[in-house]
C-alpha cells in the first residue's frame, strides 16, 4: 500500500509538472496565480485519490508529490517568489492546525475522556512505554547517524563530530508522524465496531506518537540552544560582534544620507534635526565628522544635475561655527560644475545614438515649466469645459486617477505613508473610489474634498483608547489641536506629493514630451487646483505643530528605509536572523516612539538637545581644524557604539515638556513641492531648474509661512 501511495503521488506530480510547463508565459501574472493554485489543488487531489479511492496512504502520496515537484519544477515557476511565500503561509497555517488538532485528540486519549474509547484507558504502564520509546527513538537515531558518520564526514559538506552529536539530539518529531497517526486512528475508529479489541492498539499507538512529539518539542527543543552553545556551534566570537557593529554604522550612515536627500526637497527642507535626533536611536551619537562624511558621500554619488543641496540650517546648534562652515561647504556644488555637466551632456547627445532621447527629455523638462507658466500666480489658467471634448476629458480624468492610485501605492510601499495609520489610508483610498465614480458622471477632479470628507467620518480622538497626557506648558486644548494638525499634515503631504507624481507621470509617460492639448491642460489645471486647496489648509495650521508633524513623517520614512536595509542584509546572508531581530527591535521601538509623541515631548527634549550640543560645541571651539577633519578612522569611532552587556542597547529617553520655537516650514514647502527623479545610470542626469537645485538658505527667523 505504501508503494501504491508513492505511485499515486508520482502520477499527480507528473501531471502537475506538465501543467506548469505549458503555463510558461512569465510576464502574465494570471498564469503565475494559476500555477500556485494548481500546486495546492494537486496536493489535495493526490491525498483524496490515494486515501478515498485507492485505499492507500494519502499522507505518503502527498509527500511524494511534493518532493518530486520541488525537485523538478523549481525552474518552471513563473513567479518563484510568490510560490515560496504562498507555501510558507500555507505551511504555517496548516502546521498550526495540525498540531492543535493533534493536541486536542491526544489530550482526550491520555486523559481517558473520549467516549468512543470506553474500552481503553491510558494507564501508568503506557506512560512507562512512552519513556522507553522516547529513549529508543533517540538511540536508533544515534546508531543511524554514527553508523553513517564515516561516509557523510568525508563527502558533501563533510560534517564533524560535534555537528553529528547535535543531529542526534535535534531530531524533532512532528507533522508527518501526527498526520499519519490521526489518519490511521480515524480509519480504524470508523471501520471497526466499538467492541472490537483491535481499536485499543491504534489508540495506544496514537498516544505514544503524540507523546513522542510532545517530549521532543519540550525536552529536545528547549535544550537545543544550550547544547549548541556548549558544543561551540552557536558561539558569536569577537570577530562576528565587530561585523555586526559595523552594520550598525552602515545603517546609521544610510539613514543619514537618506535624511540629507530629503532635506534637499522643499517639503522636508524645514525639518528640525533635533526632532530626528530625539526620535531615532541611530542618530543619538552622530558627530560633525560623520555628518560631513555623509554630506560628501551624498554629493559625490549623486548626478551633478540631479543633486539638490540639503538645507542644513537646523544642524547648526549641534556643532561649532567652524564645523558647520565645513559641513555647509562640503554640501555646496558650484555653478561651474553644473555648466560643465550641461556642456558634456550636450556633446554626448550630439555624438551618439541617444540624441533623440535627450531631445525628448529636454522637451519633457521644458514642458513641465511651460505648462505651468501662463497664470500670474504660477498655476495653470483654468480652461472651461466648452473648449474641450467632454468624453476625452472624462477618459483622461480616469487615467489621472489611476496615476494617483499608483502614486499612493508607491508611498505605501516606500514608507512615506504609514500603512498602520488606518484613518489616513482609508481617507486616501476612499477618495480614489469616490472620484472614480464622480468623473464617470462628468464631474471635475475634487479629491481633496473627498479626502477631507472621508477623514471627518471618524474623529481621530475617538480612535485613541488612551488620552494624551497633559504636559507642562501644553493645555488639553493645545494637545488636541496638535493631534488634529498632525493628522491634517499627514493627509496634505501625502495628497500633494501624489498629485505631483501623477502630474509628472502624466506629462512624461502619457504626453510623451509633446505639447499638451487643451484637454490635457485642463486635467493638469484641475490637479493644481486640488494642490492649492491642500496648501491652503496647511497655511491655516499652527506653524510649530506643522514643523513637528513634518519631522515625524520624515522619521517614519527614515525608519522604514532602515527596516528595508536590515531585511536586505538578512536576505543576502550578511546578517543572521537573530542579529537582524535586534536591529528591528530598535527600529520598532523608535517607530512607536514617533507614533505616541504628542508634540510637547519634542518641544522640551529638542530644546535640551540643542542646549547640550551648543555647550559641547562652545567647549570644543578651541580645537584645531585638523582634529575635526573627516577621515575613515574618525568615522568608525564617531558612530553609535555598543554599551556593556549588549551591543544593541536602546538608549533611555527622558520625559519632559515645554514649548520649543522650532523651525517654521518655509514658504516653498507650500508652493514648490517636487518629485525626486529616480537615479539614472547616467552620471549626468537630467537638468534641474534653479528653484529645484537651490533650496532656501533663510535662517529660522527669516522663514515665514
Amino acid at each position: 500500500m505504501s508503494l501504491g501511495a508513492v505511485a499515486v503521488g508520482a502520477a499527480f506530480s507528473l501531471g502537475l509538472l506538465t501543467m506548469v510547463y505549458f503555463l510558461n508565459r512569465r510576464f502574465n501574472a494570471e498564469e503565475g496565480i494559476v500555477q500556485v493554485t494548481a500546486t495546492i489543488t494537486c496536493a489535495y487531489l493526490s491525498y483524496y485519490v490515494a486515501e478515498a479511492v485507492c485505499g492507500m496512504s494519502g499522507v505518503i502520496s502527498v509527500v511524494t508529490c511534493g518532493v518530486m515537484t520541488k525537485f523538478c519544477a523549481s525552474s518552471l515557476f513563473n513567479d518563484p517568489d510568490m510560490m515560496e511565500k504562498f507555501w510558507i503561509m500555507v505551511e504555517h497555517i496548516l502546521n498550526s492546525l495540525l498540531f492543535v488538532l493533534g493536541g486536542v485528540v491526544w489530550g482526550t486519549v491520555i486523559s481517558n475522556q473520549d467516549p468512543e474509547r470506553y474500552d481503553y484507558s491510558f494507564t501508568g504502564e503506557d506512560w512507562g512505554y512512552l519513556v522507553i520509546v522516547y529513549i529508543l527513538v533517540m538511540a536508533i537515531r544515534a546508531v543511524l547517524i554514527f553508523g553513517f558518520y564515516p561516509l557523510f564526514s568525508r563527502c558533501g559538506l563533510k560534517s564533524n563530530f560535534r555537528e553529528a552529536l547535535f543531529m542526534v539530539w535535534g531530531g524533532l518529531r512532528g507533522a508527518v508522524g501526527i498526520a499519519l497517526a490521526i489518519a490511521l486512528d480515524k480509519e480504524v475508529m470508523h471501520s471497526l465496531f466499538r467492541t472490537d479489541p483491535r481499536r485499543r492498539f491504534t489508540s495506544q499507538l496514537f498516544g505514544l506518537t503524540g507523546g513522542i512529539a510532545f517530549l521532543t518539542l519540550v525536552i529536545n527543543g528547549t535544550l537545543a540552544g544550550p547544547i549548541l552553545r556548549k558544543l561551540g556551534l552557536a558561539d558569536v566570537g569577537e570577530a562576528r560582534k565587530k561585523v555586526v557593529e559595523r552594520y550598525r554604522e552602515v545603517i546609521a550612515l544610510r539613514m543619514l544620507q537618506e535624511m540629507l536627500q530629503h532635506l534637499g526637497h522643499a517639503r522636508f527642507s524645514g525639518v528640525d534635526f533635533a526632532v530626528l535626533k530625539h526620535h531615532m536611536s541611530f542618530f543619538s551619537d552622530l558627530t560633525p565628522e560623520t555628518i560631513q562624511y555623509a554630506v560628501k558621500h551624498n554629493k559625490e554619488f549623486s548626478a551633478v544635475l540631479e543633486y539638490r543641496e540639503p538645507n542644513l540650517i537646523s544642524l547648526k546648534p549641534f556643532m561649532t561655527a567652524a564645523e558647520f562652515s565645513d559641513v555647509a561647504a562640503a554640501a555646496k556644488i558650484n555653478t561651474g560644475q553644473r555648466l560643465r555637466a550641461v556642456i558634456s551632456m550636450a556633446s554626448i547627445a550630439s555624438k551618439s545614438s541617444r540624441a533623440n532621447l535627450m531631445k525628448d527629455n529636454s522637451s519633457s523638462a521644458n514642458l513641465l515649466d511651460k505648462s505651468r507658466a501662463p497664470a500670474s500666480d504660477g498655476d495653470l489658467e483654468p480652461l472651461t469645459d466648452d473648449t474641450v471634448d467632454t468624453e476625452e476629458a472624462i477618459e483622461l480624468r480616469r487615467l489621472f486617477i489611476e496615476l494617483l492610485r499608483s502614486a499612493y501605492e508607491e508611498q505605501f510601499n516606500s514608507g512615506e505613508i504609514d500603512v498602520r495609520d488606518g484613518l489616513l489610508v482609508f481617507a486616501l483610498k476612499s477618495s480614489i473610489e469616490v472620484m472614480t465614480d464622480m468623473v464617470t458622471q462628468g464631474h471635475c477632479l475634487d479629491d481633496w474634498y473627498a479626502v477631507t470628507k472621508a477623514s471627518s467620518i471618524v474623529d481621530a480622538d475617538k480612535l485613541s483608547c488612551k488620552k494624551p497626557p497633559v504636559k507642562e506648558g501644553w493645555s488639553p486644548l493645545r494637545m488636541k489641536r496638535f493631534q488634529e494638525t498632525r493628522a491634517l499634515v499627514k493627509r496634505a503631504i501625502a495628497f500633494i506629493e501624489s498629485h505631483r507624481r501623477a502630474q509628472l507621470a502624466f506629462k512624461i509617460n502619457y504626453c510623451n514630451g509633446q505639447m499638451l492639448s487643451e484637454t490635457e491642460v485642463l486635467i493638469i489645471g484641475e490637479s493644481d487646483a486640488q494642490i492649492k486647496a491642500a496648501e491652503k489648509a496647511l497655511l491655516a495650521c499652527e506653524q510649530e505643530d506643522v514643523s513637528y508633524a513634518v519631522g515625524h513623517i520624515l522619521c517614519s520614512i527614515l525608519l522604514s528605509k532602515a527596516g528595508e536595509l536590515v531585511g536586505n542584509l538578512t536576505q543576502t546572508g550578511l546578517l543572521r536572523e537573530q542579529e537582524a531581530e535586534e536591529y528591528l527591535h530598535i527600529i520598532e521601538h523608535d517607530m512607536k516612539h514617533v507614533q505616541i509623541c504628542h508634540g510637547s515631548d519634542c518641544a522640551e527634549i529638542c530644546r535640551k538637545l540643542r542646549n547640550d550640543d551648543t555647550k559641547d560645541s562652545e567647549s570644543a571651539s578651541g580645537e584645531s581644524s585638523d582634529a575635526n577633519a573627516a577621515s575613515p578612522e574618525r568615522l568608525s569611532k564617531s558612530l553609535p557604539t555598543p554599551q556593556s552587556g549588549s551591543f544593541l542597547k536602546i538608549p533611555m529617553i527622558p520625559n519632559s515638556g515645554s514649548v520649543l520655537k522650532s523651525h517654521p516650514i518655509p514658504q516653498s514647502f507650500m508652493k514648490t513641492l517636487i518629485v525626486t527623479p529616480k537615479k539614472s545610470d547616467d552620471s549626468l542626469g537630467l537638468p534641474l531648474s534653479d528653484s529645484e537645485s537651490e533650496p532656501s538658505k533663510a535662517t529660522p527667523t527669516e522663514i515665514n509661512c
